[in-house]
């Protein structure tokens, strides 16, 4: 919970034009999810018990809508063109 803010704020400020956030609090049980819903509706949350990080990630991964699935943890901070360069990067690679 003590870096969460700054890692939704760095995603929300994303140089990228069409993204979406979603958390996935995996049995939290600090301040996590509470400030997590202060993004909603700007992120999309899905919280469930504490199932593991490899779990928590394929439910994001099913959650998504786009067709390429970055992530972050919320230990992170994400520069305004992270999202960019990867997205290069894969454009580039195939």
């Amino acid at each position: 919970g003590e870096t969460l803010a700054e890692t939704l704020d760095s995603l929300l400020a994303l140089d990228y034009p069409d993204y979406e956030v979603i958390y996935v609090d995996d049995g939290s049980t600090d301040e996590s999810l509470a400030i997590a819903r202060r993004y909603e509706p700007r992120i999309r949350i899905l919280a469930q018990e504490n199932r593991g990080l490899g779990t928590a990630r394929n439910v994001g991964a099913e959650a998504a809508t786009g067709t390429i699935v970055a992530y972050i943890d919320s230990d992170a901070y994400a520069d305004a063109e992270w999202l960019r360069h990867l997205v290069v990067a894969l454009d580039a690679t195939g």
